[in-house]
């Protein structure tokens, strides 16, 4: 009895410490480096103008495939389903120097492809349209009020996509991780204004963090007359 109880423990040790028996090594630790990479996704102001009038409407559109491309030149396919857009509007202020406040009150948004979301965020948070494979937004923005005003574009696969990078991975590469990053054509940004207010980043009023810089891509300009 006391044999077969040691033959047991000897063979239950063996299975324990065996790596076919093990839940396998990390997926990390079988790359020699572990690499970043960059998706861009396309965002578009398809009636971009310098210069816009009060009740004017302001055309968005986004169509994300689920086929990605990097920003090192290669692609891979991901499902992207629940794709949200956060958008939030802000308004160039002199306080005294060039700031930003909260200014989506100062605009109604409208949505024709796609569904509002109502998560209690500060913007206006807005669900693609999925139709395998690709997910599609059309919206507008409907200023109430003159003045220069910012606007920022986040996306995101679950609510409250404001403020940060959509974090995505390659199926079976656990070598690199990819942020995904809303892109504005540079001449839909309308860069011209950062000239007219003397800077290359905005914070946010009393406030000391660069909220927008004038490289990055998921902005763009409003200028509205009466």
């Amino acid at each position: 009895m006391k044999q077969v109880f040691l033959i047991t423990i000897v063979a239950l040790s063996y299975l324990i410490i065996t790596p076919a028996f093990q839940c396998g090594d990390r997926p990390t630790d079988n790359c020699p480096s572990y690499r970043t990479d960059t998706v861009l996704l396309p965002f578009f102001v398809t009636n971009s103008s310098s210069s816009y009038r009060v009740n004017d409407t302001i055309r968005l559109f986004s169509r994300v495939s689920d086929t990605l491309v990097t920003a090192g030149g290669s692609n891979f396919i991901t499902a992207l389903p629940s794709l949200h857009a956060g958008i939030n509007v802000y308004k160039v202020i002199s306080n005294p120097f060039p700031q930003l406040n909260f200014a989506n009150n100062q605009f109604n948004a409208l949505v024709n492809t796609g569904t509002f979301q109502n998560t209690g965020s500060t913007g206006f948070e807005i669900l693609y349209l999925r139709n395998d494979p690709v997910n599609i937004l059309s919206a507008s923005l409907i200023p109430g009020q003159p003045g220069l005003y910012l606007v920022t574009v986040y996306l995101s696969r679950y609510s409250y996509a404001i403020g940060n990078d959509l974090d995505l991975y390659e199926p079976n590469n656990y070598c690199t991780s990819y942020k995904g990053i809303v892109t504005i054509p540079v001449v839909q940004q309308q860069r011209q204004y950062w000239d007219s207010i003397g800077t290359t980043s905005l914070n946010l009023a009393n406030s000391n963090y660069n909220f927008i810089m004038k490289k990055n891509t998921n902005y763009f300009f409003i200028k509205v007359t009466l």
